[in-house]
């Protein structure tokens, strides 16, 4: 009853057209511990030693499906949160999990462990991501059919969700625990960022995403000040992905230095900002002509940061 009330006061106090969602922190946890095991047993993910994989968070894990308890769990969550809360959308954490994760206790028929030396067989597991993937799919659309919104953290791991769910789940972001976990965005629907490698700085952040070739949605750190790269990022329409810059229809936020354009005669605004993220000028880089076309020499130092705006 209190979300019921939460979700109710903030759709009276939001502007018109702006969302208010509820989250679903990971249709893998359970932080019912102590009764979980009784309840779900038969579905925990379950290490090669034959012990349950290791708590996040004080929550266990479990793969739901469409037939098991613990996806009927999560359906009847789910389905509370938009018919009884009202929500306007779901917001789903890990919607598909932070890693690879493998159980010993069920096979998906591919999965196994190979000794690298003599290449024998050791044992046969199962994908959460394999075993989880049809009760996934099932539950964006059916979320979807109610006239929920969904936004998503992750990425997707199989090339099912990848295919299947993109109208359903449009918004993903890439939470990135390391930065290495940045590159799973590049097949991902949307290249973003959520990113939490540098806690305290969020300008770092923002270099390190661009480097590959990804931009930053901030998560608990922001800018002290208003004139900043993220300020002036969104919205943009992504066209190429490129290490140290991403270009959209009408906007480039680049780390690097470069000639830029769109291979017309298009003309530039261009705001540079210093290796802490603060504005330095907002008439950045020179307009060069070559063959009718117009490009924006830009020379930056390092940990500096460019947008470019068509105008």
């Amino acid at each position: 009853a209190r979300s019921k009330e939460i979700i109710a006061a903030f759709q009276k106090i939001v502007p018109q057209g702006v969302r208010v969602f509820s989250c679903y922190m990971a249709i893998y946890f359970s932080n019912a511990t102590g009764k979980d095991l009784e309840r779900f047993g038969d579905c925990v993910v379950i290490n090669k030693d034959g012990k349950t994989y290791p708590m996040e968070a004080n929550c266990r894990f479990y793969i739901p499906t469409r037939d098991n308890d613990f996806g009927k769990m999560v359906t009847n969550t789910v389905d509370m949160m938009i018919d009884d809360w009202k929500a306007d959308g779901v917001y789903f954490d890990y919607l598909e999990g932070a890693d690879p994760y493998f159980t010993y206790n069920q096979k998906d028929g591919v999965s196994c462990d190979i000794d690298q030396k003599t290449g024998n067989l050791l044992a046969e597991k199962g994908s959460y991501q394999l075993l989880s993937q049809d009760y996934l799919v099932w539950l964006m659309k059916h979320v979807a059919d109610k006239g929920a919104l969904i936004h998503a953290n992750r990425n997707p791991f199989t090339w099912t969700t990848a295919t299947s769910i993109k109208k359903e789940t449009p918004f993903r972001l890439t939470e990135c625990g390391y930065p290495d976990q940045l590159a799973r965005g590049h097949l991902g629907f949307t290249p973003l960022g959520l990113q939490r490698t540098f806690a305290n700085n969020l300008h770092l952040q923002v270099i390190r995403a661009l480097y590959e070739g990804m931009l930053t949605i901030p998560y608990n750190v922001r800018y002290k000040w208003d004139d900043n790269p993220v300020a002036y990022t969104y919205p943009i329409k992504f066209r190429e992905l490129r290490r140290g810059c991403v270009i959209g229809e009408d906007k480039i936020v680049t780390a690097i230095s470069g000639h830029f354009g769109w291979g017309d005669q298009s003309n530039f605004k261009c705001r540079i900002f210093d290796k802490e993220g603060h504005l330095r000028t907002e008439d950045g880089g020179e307009t060069i002509t070559k063959d009718g076309k117009n490009y924006l020499k830009l020379t930056l130092n390092p940990l500096e940061v460019a947008v470019i705006e068509r105008i």
